[in-house]
């Protein structure tokens, strides 16, 4: 047989005598070649490295196998740590509406017989500017709305004793309602939230709270989708709102005297003027 085609065909059953899958014949007559021959045993060398150095199927899926699972170990830790940020961002948005609706509910129990609220409201070209005086169950409110059109009124709103009187003052009318369903308008001490566990729970995932000082205040920022509301830290009353609206921003100022309303503060409103009207409809 010719050398070189004899060469041929043991290097191609080298793989297989290499890995021991050759009859007894033909491992002889490889064998046989070798002794013989000077380039084969070359091939048969490098081929017989390669071949143990290549890693079987086994070994293959033993290290596909550490690989998947190390990948997804990290997986794991990256969704607790996930987690983790969600529960503690939730815990902490439900904590603090909590406990500014306890401080709420504290201050307005004590100090909400005797105040003065004040508000002041900008809004497309509108102010309404709110006055109240109230002190235990009387009270006067004074609504005062500007137009950049010229649509101005006042609203008065008086109530002492057993006597309670609605005004509303124009341009160029007065009207004094009577009735036992008139409108009522009285001072009150706005907040932001209250203090129930679930309701917050189920709030806190879409709103935003940053911290923010106003005058020397310590305040929280509570963002919603449309809206900003600023909270004193120390007392949960909400002191000023901002609302994004399609056609612009309003926003609406608050702020709060306590203990320092006199009963001469809750004067009755002068009607000399005003017209007389019965007032069936519930305006509220």
């Amino acid at each position: 047989m010719n050398e070189k085609k004899e060469c041929k065909i043991v290097q191609d059953l080298l793989p297989n005598y290499i890995e021991k899958v050759t009859t007894e014949e033909t491992n002889s007559y490889i064998e046989n070649h070798l002794k013989t021959c000077k380039e084969c045993p070359k091939v048969y060398s490098t081929m017989s490295e390669n071949l143990n150095t290549k890693p079987t199927i086994e070994e293959k899926e033993v290290r596909y196998m550490k690989k998947f699972h190390k990948q997804l170990k990290f997986l794991k830790i990256i969704l607790l740590v996930i987690v983790l940020f969600f529960v503690f961002s939730i815990g902490r948005k439900t904590y603090i509406l909590c406990s500014l609706g306890a401080k709420w509910e504290k201050t307005n129990q004590e100090l909400s017989d005797n105040y003065i609220e004040k508000s002041l409201k900008y809004s497309n070209g509108t102010m309404i500017e709110i006055i109240g005086y109230r002190k235990d169950q009387d009270y006067i409110t004074t609504i005062n709305y500007f137009n950049v059109d010229g649509q101005n009124y006042k609203m008065v709103h008086y109530k002492k004793n057993n006597e309670k009187l609605y005004l509303l003052e124009t341009r160029d009318k007065k009207i004094q309602f009577e009735g036992e369903r008139m409108i009522s308008f009285q001072p009150g001490i706005s907040f932001d939230t209250t203090s129930y566990f679930i309701g917050n729970v189920q709030t806190a995932p879409f709103i935003k709270i940053e911290t923010l000082n106003i005058d020397d205040k310590e305040c929280y920022v509570i963002k919603y989708s449309n809206e900003d509301r600023i909270v004193d830290k120390e007392t949960g009353i909400m002191i000023k709102t901002v609302h994004y609206e399609n056609d612009g921003i309003s926003t609406t100022e608050y702020s709060y005297e306590f203990g320092s309303v006199k009963d001469s503060d809750i004067q009755r409103p002068d009607t000399t003027g005003y017209e007389i009207v019965q007032n069936e409809v519930d305006l509220q």
